[in-house]
């Protein structure tokens, strides 16, 4: 019976620890996140245009970097799926959204579009919101 309460506390132990890293999503910082707005000409620059460069790149890597139910990451599994033979890539984008950003991954298969899509919320909270990301979401 001890060996079994043992074991039950380590699974619930491991099982809040990751629990708590799927929904708060490990803050992700990089400052050379943002080349594309490094790469603006000065004329388009500013401290907001540069937040929110930076806010929508640590935005998308929350996501990639999450677990995937498949898994390894989000990323990985994305990119192993957009690498076979019968789907076109269409990549990443993410936008402002309600004080947030939605990211979004799509692909062509045939002539189906395949739409994975997540929000961010200001806090860094992460929602999965269509069927196909909550399907490959923990």
């Amino acid at each position: 019976m001890k060996s079994f309460k043992k074991n039950l506390s380590c699974l619930l132990f491991f099982s809040i620890v990751f629990l708590s890293m799927v929904v708060n999503a490990e803050s992700y910082k990089d400052t050379k996140g943002y080349k594309d707005y490094l790469k603006l000409p000065d004329k388009y620059k500013s401290s907001a245009m540069e937040a929110m460069y930076k806010n929508s790149y640590e935005a998308k890597q929350k996501i990639i970097n999450l677990p995937s139910s498949k898994g390894g990451t989000l990323g990985q599994y994305l990119d192993n799926k957009a690498n076979t033979s019968a789907v076109n890539d269409l990549g990443w984008v993410t936008k402002p959204y309600q004080g947030g950003y939605e990211v979004e991954r799509s692909m062509m298969l045939g002539n189906m579009k395949l739409i994975y899509r997540w929000n961010v919320n200001s806090n860094g909270v992460i929602k999965a919101i269509n069927g196909k990301a909550i399907g490959i979401t923990n």
